[in-house]
């Protein structure tokens, strides 16, 4: 199904009163994963990564009501990853 407000994102996963609700994969027009995980109402919400267009991660973590909910720990390792 195409993304409500993209005309070039597609969404693989499941749905609940025809919003994304549960665990799903949004991809970018090329077929690189967007986002993958999990949806409530048709926002991003819970456990997810989310990457750019060429794959790469911008955010792997929780999600709140379609933004990211992080700490500045979290930032941290998000921006540095583990070493």
């Amino acid at each position: 199904m195409r993304y409500p407000h993209s005309a070039s994102l597609l969404y693989w996963g499941k749905f609940s009163l025809l919003r994304f609700h549960g665990p799903g994969v949004m991809y970018w027009p090329n077929g690189v994963v967007a986002f993958n995980g999990t949806w409530a109402h048709g926002r991003m919400h819970g456990h997810g990564s989310l990457h750019d267009s060429y794959g790469n991660l911008v955010w792997a973590g929780s999600f709140q009501l379609g933004q990211p909910l992080f700490t500045f720990g979290s930032l941290w390792h998000n921006y540095y990853g583990t070493r």
